[in-house]
Formats: C-alpha cells, sequence, structure tokens
C-alpha cells in the first residue's frame, strides 16, 4: 500500500487494517495517528521509486509475497495553464504519477503471480477522461495511469492477477488544500475499494470504477462477468 502518509492511502489503511490485512505501507513520512488497537498488521518503510536504491528496497519489502497492491501515492503538480508552467515542475508531477505507478507495479507482478487471487488497484484522477484546465500534468499523469492499467490488465488476463484503477471523485484531503479527515467522500472512496478487494468482484479485471458514479455496491460473482 503506497501513499499511506494521509488522505485516501491513510483512509484505506485503516480499513484494511479493520478487515485484518496485513498492511506494508510504503510513503516518504511516517502516517501518524493510526489507531493502536486495529486487529491487523502494520509495517511501515521509507518509499522512493524513483531511485535505484529505492526500486531495490520496495522489492525487499514485497519478498514474503503479495495478495494485493494498492497504489495511491500522487502529487497535484504545477497549477497553471500549460503554456507557462515551469517545465520542470511538470516533469516532477508526471514522474511521480506515471513513473512511480509503473515501477511499483513492475515491482509487484512477480509477486502477485504467486497468490490465488491477487488484486492490483491504482487510482485514476479528475483529467484521466475529461479536460481539466490549469492541470494539465496531473491529468496527463493520470490518463496515462488509466492506459497503464489497460494494457497491463490485457497482458494479465485469464491468470490469477486483477488489474483494476479507482476514480474516486472529488475527496477532501491535504492533496488538494483540505484538512485530512473524515468525510462522506472519504467513506464512499474507501468503501468502494473494499469491495473491490472483496471475493465478490473476483475476475474483474481491465476497468475503471468511478467510486462517485458506478454501481460498484451490486457487482458480485454473478455481474462480474458481465462488466469485463
Amino acid at each position: 500500500m503506497t501513499g499511506v502518509t494521509s488522505g485516501i492511502g491513510r483512509a484505506v489503511t485503516i480499513a484494511l487494517l479493520e478487515d485484518g490485512w496485513t498492511v506494508i505501507g510504503l510513503s516518504r513520512r511516517y502516517p501518524t495517528g493510526l489507531p493502536s488497537d486495529l486487529p491487523g498488521r502494520f509495517g511501515w518503510h521509507h518509499g522512493n521509486l524513483l531511485t535505484g536504491y529505492g526500486v531495490n528496497h520496495v522489492r525487499w519489502c514485497f519478498q514474503d509475497g503479495l495478495d494485493a497492491l494498492i497504489h495511491c501515492a500522487a502529487v497535484q503538480g504545477p497549477v497553471g495553464p500549460f503554456s507557462g508552467v515551469v517545465p520542470h515542475e511538470w516533469d516532477a508531477c508526471v514522474r511521480v504519477n506515471l513513473l512511480g505507478t509503473a515501477r511499483v507495479l513492475q515491482i509487484a507482478l512477480p509477486f502477485l503471480r504467486e497468490s490465488d487471487d491477487a488484486r492490483v488497484l491504482l487510482f485514476a484522477g479528475g483529467g484521466a477522461f475529461n479536460p481539466r484546465a490549469d492541470y494539465s500534468a496531473y491529468a496527463a499523469s493520470k490518463a496515462g495511469v488509466v492506459s497503464l492499467m489497460e494494457t497491463v490488465a490485457a497482458e494479465w488476463a485469464g491468470t490469477n492477477v486483477s488489474v483494476n484503477c479507482v476514480s474516486p471523485g472529488y475527496v477532501p484531503t491535504p492533496m488538494v488544500g483540505e484538512v485530512d479527515g473524515p468525510s462522506e467522500q472519504m467513506d464512499r472512496a474507501v468503501a468502494c475499494v473494499r469491495h473491490l478487494l472483496s471475493p465478490a468482484t473476483k475476475g474483474l479485471t481491465g476497468r475503471t470504477i468511478s467510486a462517485e458514479y458506478d454501481g460498484w455496491q451490486t457487482l458480485d460473482e454473478q455481474t462480474v462477468p458481465a462488466v469485463m
């Protein structure tokens, strides 16, 4: 689980621990305020997917095997018209959001294939499907994440590894300048992730599920084949 410091990543981490998962948390800073009485086990590691050392460290973190990868780390990047953004700031956003996603997915796949039912959940975002003025780096990187998900899902079709995207919709988090904490939007995004990790959605792959607009609550073993 990446991006566990705050926002959706931290909320999903708490939910998975409540569900009894063992969670390997990767982020730049340790998440503060995690309840001490959660039933699952949590281990935190500093994660940097853009250096050789960081990649090797993440690979080491996964050596005991994986049943799921949830990649929730992202940055907003420079805000403003594309013609005026600082090039290195634009590049940095794409490196974190798209290249970081590609790196962790590539590292995780050999470990996920050892699981009987492995799930990968990446995160789409604003601009992945429609124009998002003044957020060109974020929008382009998230569109790339969706395309990467669809490509890897096609390559791994028919295997034990399912690869999907979650489009959480607007959620008040520190990344968008809001105070981190409970909200209706956060609860909806977390519930969507929980359902996409459940036995009911086994076999669903290559899809982007909108937590806000799609009827993901009704996806089960009877309806999953119809939406593949």
